[in-house]
C-alpha cells in the first residue's frame, strides 16, 4: 500500500480556545509575549520620611531616592524645602535654649498669635494671656502636658494643670466673664490644627463630592438656637463659624455670650491663620428635613 502523506502543518487554532500556539520544534505551549513595563520604584522603602512632621527622616529619605535616580526634579525641590524647615527650627532652638521642642514649637505658634493681635487690634482681650503664657513656658513654671490644659484670664493662671471638663470650664468662664479675656492653653496640640475645607465654584454641581449637614447651634445656658446649612470637612480638628453667626445669637439673647477658648493656629489651604476658639453646643442633622422634622 502506498505510505500515507503526514500532515507537517500546525493546526488552525479554534476560536473557542486560547490564543496560545504551537511551538513546532519544541511541540510545546508557548504564551504571546506580553509587553513589560519598566517601572522606577525601589527594591523597598528607603529609611525614615513617613511623616512629613519628620524633618529629619524626610531629609534622609530624599538623599536616598536620589542616590536611586528616583524622580530627582522632585526631590531635589523638596530636599531644599525640608533643608529650609530644619534651618528654621534649629534657629527656633537655638533662641530658646534648654526647652523642649513641644514648648518651643507651642511659643513659636504664641508669638505668631501675638503678632496677629498686635497688628489687627486686641479686641477679645487676649494679649495680657499670651504674654503670661509666653513667661510661664519660658520660666519652667508651665510645661507642655497632652491632654491636660490650664485657665488663664487676663494674665493670670487660674489653678493647676487638669484634663478638660466642659461643666467646670462653663463654671470657671462665667465667673471670669470669659467672653473677654479668657484662655484655654493646651486645648490643641503644639503645633497648627489643620483645617483644609476646600468649595467647588460653578458650572459644577455644588454639592458634588461634599457632605452637606445641617447643624444647630446655640450658647451654652440659652434657649436660642439657630439652624446652620455646613459642610462635614473631615480634614478638620474644629468647627468652623463665621463671627457673626454666636453675635446674632447673642442679640436675640442678650443675656448669654459664646464663652472664649482663647485663639489657635490653623494650617488651612491657603496657609497658616489665626482664629478665636469659643465654645457652642450643637447638634448635627444630616439634611434640613430632618431638622423641620
Amino acid at each position: 500500500m502506498p505510505r500515507q502523506k503526514r500532515n507537517t502543518e500546525a493546526p488552525e487554532p479554534s476560536k473557542k480556545t486560547s490564543k496560545r500556539v504551537r511551538d513546532e520544534s519544541a511541540s510545546k505551549l508557548v504564551a504571546p509575549q506580553k509587553r513589560r513595563i519598566r517601572q522606577e520604584t525601589p527594591k523597598q522603602n528607603p529609611p525614615g520620611g513617613q511623616s512629613r512632621c519628620d524633618i529629619y527622616g524626610q531629609i534622609e529619605r530624599c538623599h536616598a531616592r536620589l542616590e536611586e535616580g528616583i524622580m530627582p526634579v522632585i526631590f531635589e525641590a523638596r530636599l531644599k524645602m525640608y533643608d529650609g524647615l530644619k534651618k528654621q527650627r534649629e534657629d527656633m532652638i537655638a533662641a530658646e535654649p534648654g526647652l523642649s521642642w513641644a514648648v518651643i514649637s507651642r511659643i513659636g505658634s504664641l508669638k505668631s498669635i501675638r503678632e496677629e493681635l498686635v497688628a489687627s487690634g486686641d479686641h477679645t482681650e487676649q494679649l495680657p494671656n499670651v504674654d503670661a503664657i509666653i513667661a510661664a513656658y519660658r520660666s519652667g513654671e508651665l510645661n507642655w502636658w497632652p491632654g491636660y490644659v490650664t485657665f488663664w484670664s487676663k494674665g493670670k493662671k487660674l489653678g493647676r494643670a487638669k484634663k478638660f471638663d466642659v461643666d467646670e470650664f462653663l463654671e470657671v468662664n462665667r465667673k471670669h466673664d470669659g467672653h473677654k479675656g479668657f484662655w484655654v492653653e493646651g486645648r490643641n496640640g503644639d503645633d497648627p490644627s489643620p483645617s483644609y475645607l476646600s468649595d467647588m465654584i460653578y458650572p459644577l454641581y455644588p454639592e458634588e463630592f461634599q457632605h452637606p449637614v445641617t447643624i444647630d447651634l446655640r450658647i451654652p445656658g440659652s434657649l436660642v438656637h439657630q439652624p446652620y446649612y455646613c459642610l462635614d470637612d473631615t480634614g478638620s480638628t474644629d468647627m468652623d463659624i463665621f463671627q457673626g453667626d454666636p453675635d446674632i445669637l447673642h442679640t436675640q439673647d442678650p443675656h448669654n455670650q459664646a464663652p472664649g477658648l482663647g485663639r489657635a493656629v490653623m494650617n488651612t489651604s491657603n496657609g497658616p491663620a489665626k482664629f478665636p476658639g469659643v465654645l457652642m453646643e450643637a447638634a448635627m442633622f444630616p439634611r434640613i428635613g430632618d431638622f423641620l422634622k
